[in-house]
């Protein structure tokens, strides 16, 4: 509960930083012109230019931070189990397949099989060897011989041209267990993070754009992170 409150007092911060920003951006002229001699507006309405830009970008980057936490899935979750009904996986939007620990594919959706490059084939009671090139399904393989022998996750990013333009998928697979921490096999994950790299491209180039125009004010800056509040 904590962790809940604490992340929507940063959201309300990082909404309120950006909104401040938007509004000195359309009005920041006139409010000076109220309050600040002819002589002295331009002036002042430049500094504080650069007061909320830097506050601007630190809340994008605030806003970036708390869309991964709350955008990142739990790889983890040991809820997930075979179990699941196909219903269920395929109302969900993700991507999602699951193997027994011999390797055959059990369950998969269409969302899977069209990331896959497998939606023309008839995968379940396949091996990868019987779906993929022979590289492809030895890489396959060795990776899932760490996952079962060693509990390890794979993750990995997928792109994939639709009708809405190039997605950008996040996949994962991990062990997959049941009520009884009894190990099923493989189970994996794929989820549309288009949008969110969309916002880390933007942060990205805003940063470039911010740092361009810290280094060429003639005064000292210190930019804090608005999260932990450190430099």
């Amino acid at each position: 509960m904590i962790n809940n409150e604490r992340h929507l007092f940063y959201l309300t911060v990082t909404i309120a930083a950006i909104i401040s920003g938007l509004i000195w951006l359309f009005l920041g002229e006139i409010i000076v012109d109220l309050f600040v001699s002819r002589g002295y507006a331009q002036i002042v309405y430049a500094f504080t230019s650069g007061i909320m830009l830097m506050v601007v970008g630190l809340g994008f980057s605030s806003l970036i931070r708390l869309l991964l936490n709350y955008t990142g899935w739990i790889a983890n979750d040991e809820t997930i189990q075979l179990a699941i009904h196909q219903n269920i996986i395929t109302e969900e939007g993700d991507g999602i397949f699951f193997k027994d620990k011999r390797g055959y594919y059990r369950m998969m959706n269409d969302t899977a099989r069209l990331l896959l490059d497998l939606e023309s084939k008839n995968v379940i009671g396949k091996k990868d060897y019987q779906l993929f090139d022979a590289i492809l399904a030895h890489k396959i393989e060795s990776e899932d011989k760490k996952i079962l022998q060693f509990n390890e996750t794979f993750t990995w990013e997928t792109r994939k041209n639709t009708g809405n333009g190039q997605e950008v998928w996040l996949c994962r697979k991990m062990p997959c267990h049941n009520s009884k921490d009894q190990l099923l096999g493989i189970i994996g994950y794929c989820r549309n993070i288009t949008i969110l790299k969309t916002f880390q491209n933007l942060n990205t180039d805003l940063e470039q754009r911010f740092q361009n125009l810290f280094d060429k004010l003639p005064y000292p800056v210190l930019v804090m992170d608005a999260l932990n509040l450190k430099p």
